[in-house]
């Protein structure tokens, strides 16, 4: 995380490493890697990362409420349980679509799922 100006900043980056080409040098042979990177740049608004942890806290409590783990919840909606970790923990701006299988794999409705309240 990067502060400026009191602004948080959230860097997501990932880095893909092809191979390329092999060079052989008398008893040695390298590898040669071709590296694409991707970066993407967010700033959240303080009142967004509250809706996000408000949320986070709701799914938490719902998945408890059903004896459920994370690994479990992450299973039935064909996902991975560190991603459910960091919704839980308000890390990701989560899409509507991932909401609806959140909500699917807890067995109750969008709006449920929804229902928690947000200060205006």
């Amino acid at each position: 995380m990067i502060r400026a100006n009191n602004k948080s900043f959230e860097i997501d980056i990932s880095i893909t490493v092809y191979p390329y080409n092999l060079v052989a040098s008398r008893n040695t042979t390298y590898v040669v890697f071709r590296i694409v990177s991707r970066m993407e740049f967010s700033v959240m608004k303080k009142r967004e990362q509250e809706f996000l942890i408000a949320l986070g806290n709701r799914i938490k409590e719902i998945r408890k409420s059903r004896n459920m783990t994370q690994i479990q919840l992450a299973a039935k909606i064909n996902n991975h349980d560190e991603q459910i970790g960091r919704v839980e923990r308000a890390e990701v701006n989560v899409s509507a679509s991932m909401l609806y299988l959140i909500s699917k794999g807890l067995e109750i409705s969008l709006s449920e799922l929804l229902d928690f309240p947000i200060e205006k």
